[in-house]
């Protein structure tokens, strides 16, 4: 009876355990409106993520204001100032690959499993609409040719953001509309965390699981002393 109780026991620690591994934090791009300078920090539940703009894909040291914007639907996200259309979005440079925004997640790594991004503005899908592209470096700055990976795509997501863990920063393109040198813009929209750090209610119900099973030995221990010295 007593040996049931504690698997029982052990079987709800072990489910609060479980519970408590992960839980889901968004940042949401958008939420600081207007000119933000050259860098931007979102911190969100605990977690930071930190965004650089660059004017040009060739020059890594170009570095451009951000902009946060804030107009409702899809209109939501993480643009650049210098967009020449003057939509403040994260624009295509025309002949040449051009500007992009730069997470840098490395203050993630050990507090998130994964994690998924979503774009903005893309408008007209497949194979003719606004497309964008994501690099993967170990290197800030990094630019369009010197990234280890890249995806691309049409829509707005949410997708995977990559290798989570290998890389500490994605770079954000537009590839222009229809994925050739017609100017489009895109905007990144945010992130969606899977952190890996339980929260305090978790921690709270996991030690009190521990705790029962750890009195109910005690007492089974006790039970058997006293029935052997009988």
């Amino acid at each position: 009876m007593v040996s049931r109780l504690i698997q029982g026991l052990m079987g709800a620690a072990a489910l609060c355990t479980a519970s408590a591994g992960a839980s889901a934090v968004n940042i949401d791009f958008g939420s600081q409106p207007g000119d933000l300078g050259p860098t931007a920090t979102y911190n969100s539940g605990g977690l930071t993520v930190t965004a650089t703009g660059y004017s040009d894909g060739f020059d890594h040291s170009a570095q451009t204001d951000l902009y946060g914007k804030n107009s409702g639907g899809d209109e939501q996200g993480l643009g650049l100032v210098a967009d020449p259309s003057g939509e403040n979005e994260i624009y295509w440079g025309n002949s040449r690959l051009g500007a992009f925004v730069e997470l840098d997640v490395s203050a993630l790594f050990g507090l998130v499993s994964s994690a998924q991004f979503f774009m903005g503005s893309t408008t007209g899908g497949a194979p003719s609409g606004e497309q964008w592209a994501v690099n993967g470096s170990n290197d800030a700055g990094c630019g369009w040719f010197c990234g280890s990976s890249r995806v691309t795509g049409f829509d707005e997501g949410p997708h995977d953001l990559f290798d989570f863990g290998t890389y500490k920063y994605y770079d954000f393109y537009s590839l222009g509309t229809g994925g050739n040198a017609a100017p489009g813009n895109v905007l990144l929209g945010g992130l969606v965390l899977t952190s890996s750090v339980p929260e305090p209610g978790s921690w709270a119900m996991m030690l009190l699981g521990f705790g029962a099973v750890g009195a109910a030995m005690r007492r089974k221990q006790r039970k058997l002393a006293l029935t052997s010295a009988a």
